[in-house]
C-alpha cells in the first residue's frame, strides 16, 4: 500500500504520469501476494488513469475494466461506477461515442437513486459527450437534469443564505 499511497501522492506533485505508472506496476504484484484485492482495484485504476493521460487510451480502457470487474466481484457498485466513467471518457477521448454512451449509460444505471453527486457528474459527462458528437439539444437534456438536483429557494430563504450562495 506504501507503494500505491507513493505512487498517487508522486503524481500530483509531479505530474509525471511515467514514474508513477512505474511506482503502480511495481505495486500490483505485491498487492496481489498480500490479497488486498481492493488496493489491487485501486491500483487498475489508478493505472488506468496515468494511461489516459499519457494518451494511451486502450491501454487505459483495458485497466479501468479489470478495476470495474474488481470493484463489482468485491461488491463495491460505487467505486466501479466512478470507473466506468473514466472508462468512458477514454472512449470519449478516441471518438468512440458509441461505447463511451454505452459504458456512461451503465454507470448511470449502477449509481444509486440518492447519489445525486455521482449521477450529476456522470450527466454533466454525458452531456459533454453529446455536446462533442454535435448533439446540443441531448446536452441540453443532460444538463438539464444536473438543474434539477438544485434545489430552489423560496424568498424567506434567499435572505438567509450566506452571500457565496445568494445566485441559487
Amino acid at each position: 500500500n506504501a507503494l500505491l499511497n507513493q505512487a498517487y501522492i508522486n503524481t500530483y506533485k509531479s505530474g509525471d504520469f511515467h514514474q508513477r505508472l512505474s511506482s503502480l506496476q511495481t505495486a500490483l504484484p505485491l498487492l496481489k501476494q498480500g490479497g488486498d484485492w481492493f488496493s489491487v482495484a485501486g491500483c487498475f485504476g489508478l493505472m488506468g488513469e496515468c494511461y489516459h493521460a499519457l494518451g494511451e487510451n486502450n491501454s487505459a480502457i483495458t485497466f479501468y475494466d479489470s478495476s470495474i470487474h474488481l470493484f463489482q466481484q468485491l461488491g463495491d457498485t460505487v467505486t466501479s461506477v466512478w470507473q466506468l466513467i473514466d472508462e468512458a471518457h477514454s472512449y470519449s477521448d478516441m471518438d468512440n461515442v458509441s461505447a463511451a454512451y454505452k459504458a456512461f449509460h451503465t454507470a448511470q444505471e449502477l449509481t444509486p437513486k440518492k447519489d445525486t453527486l455521482l449521477q450529476g457528474y456522470t450527466y454533466c459527462y454525458l452531456a459533454q459527450l453529446f455536446w462533442y458528437a454535435n448533439l446540443p439539444e441531448i446536452a441540453i437534456e443532460y444538463m438539464n437534469k444536473v438543474r434539477a438536483f438544485q434545489q430552489t429557494f423560496t424568498p424567506q430563504q434567499k435572505k438567509n443564505l450566506s452571500w457565496q450562495l445568494s445566485w441559487a
